[in-house]
């Protein structure tokens, strides 16, 4: 017999099994924020159709999670939509296009931490009038950033703080994104 607890911990922050969770419109930031910060690795993260508050962290150690934006989703940032933090990290949409970031003026659409391996994203529709679409603040190993919609930002679509480097021979996929009417450059790295 095999037994998940659901939490792996007195204090009750962390748990066992990965999980789907669905996020629904309505719920707060500090909410969808301990959902993310509990889930265990291999989880998914739904986001349903409807508005969805922005600064939604990604905490170092919870690796191998998944945020699926179902088409619909708009992720209405006051700062970055997502703060990544933890290596192997899925962000999609459900179809090309269906789910937006929409950042304001001063931040990005996704901050990326230095030192990260494996971020995927995948179908988003990021716009502004916010700095850079997806800003990575130093070294990152293996990316993929496919069929994103970068567009109207004041920054870059892309800024890589550092040069990313590869651990597979195709460690770094960059294809299908449309960038347009960005203050910026289209892909920029240091």
């Amino acid at each position: 017999v095999e037994f998940y607890p659901w939490y792996t911990d007195d204090g009750m922050a962390s748990q066992s099994a990965p999980a789907t969770y669905t996020i629904t419109s309505g719920m707060t930031a500090a909410e969808i924020n301990s959902v993310i910060a509990c889930a265990a690795p291999g989880s998914t993260v739904t986001f349903e159709s409807g508005s969805h508050p922005g600064n939604l962290v990604i905490p170092a150690g919870r690796e191998h999670l998944t945020l699926l934006l179902k088409n619909g989703a708009v992720i209405n940032a006051s700062s970055p939509c997502f703060d990544v933090q933890a290596d192997f990290t899925t962000i999609k949409a459900q179809n090309i296009g269906g789910a937006k970031c929409v950042t304001v003026a001063g931040s990005n659409g996704i901050d990326v931490a230095a030192g990260l391996r494996n971020l995927t994203v995948d179908g988003l529709e990021i716009t502004g009038p916010g700095n850079d679409g997806i800003h990575f603040a130093g070294v990152v190993t293996d990316v993929v950033l496919k069929d994103n919609f970068i567009h109207d930002l004041a920054g870059n679509g892309v800024f890589f703080g550092g040069q990313p480097a590869a651990l597979t021979a195709d460690g770094i996929d960059i294809h299908g994104n449309l960038f347009q009417n960005n203050g910026g450059k289209r892909i920029e790295a240091n």
